[in-house]
């Protein structure tokens, strides 16, 4: 799904008068490829459609902003199923995991950075990336993997692409971390959360609302590589 769907949306709505059309925006317009598309489409995307389901005040910001009507939108906050605590296993390596689509806005190379001196502290800890390569940003997959390579980390992180069962990575990781330019609500952060994971996340968008800095998470205040790796390292030492 992509926020220009909305626009197909608003013209299946014009032909058939008798059925509910709702619209959708999950994520910041600032994080995606929103800002490449044309004009008109922009405008059709966010117009069409009578109603707009969104999942953070943030995104409501945004579209007010953008001239959308407060009564056209409509607040359906993320959700997730409580999951059971995973049995206590000792793993031979400790996993901090990221996941999200391989985007610039992503931020995947701040935590590659951090891991960097992390493991430099820990040894025996890994770093999973999952994500999958986006047709509007090609690059990013092979930039990730050069730096990957530039600092000599081919053993200790690894992008394991697209994952129909993110929560098999997830029951097995130590810290998960969401370095995000941009955000509405992540799933993946009330995902780690349900299984009782630490989380390390951007101070954007949405997370506010799900992360009370310090109590049931960390918020990250800069995009920062030193900043990051302090906290993981801090939390590796509990």
């Amino acid at each position: 799904w992509t926020v220009h769907d909305n626009a197909y949306a608003g013209v299946i709505g014009l032909f058939f008068k008798n059925m509910k059309v709702y619209g959708s925006v999950r994520g910041s317009l600032k994080g995606t490829g929103f800002t490449k598309m044309s004009k008109i489409l922009q405008l059709l995307s966010l117009r069409l459609v009578p109603k707009m389901t969104i999942n953070s005040f943030s995104i409501k910001k945004e579209l007010l902003d953008k001239g959308i009507k407060k009564d056209k939108i409509i607040m359906l906050k993320n959700c997730v199923a409580l999951q059971p605590k995973p049995p206590s296993i000792i793993h031979k390596d400790q996993i901090i995991c990221t996941i999200g689509n391989l985007r610039k806005n992503k931020n995947q190379s701040l935590f590659i950075h951090a891991m960097k001196r992390v493991i430099e502290h820990y040894p025996n800890v890994k770093g999973f990336i999952i994500g999958q390569r986006v047709k509007d940003e090609p690059d990013i997959e092979n930039k990730l993997n050069e730096l990957i390579k530039t600092l000599n980390m081919c053993d200790k992180i690894e992008l394991l692409g697209f994952q129909q069962n993110t929560m098999k990575f997830l029951k097995k990781s130590t810290i998960f971390v969401l370095p995000s330019f941009k955000e509405g609500t992540p799933n993946t952060i009330l995902e780690a959360m349900s299984l009782g994971i630490p989380v390390i996340a951007s101070n954007v968008g949405g997370i506010p609302q799900i992360i009370d800095n310090g109590v049931n998470g960390i918020l990250i205040q800069k995009f920062d590589s030193v900043e990051l790796s302090d906290i993981i390292i801090e939390l590796l030492g509990d």
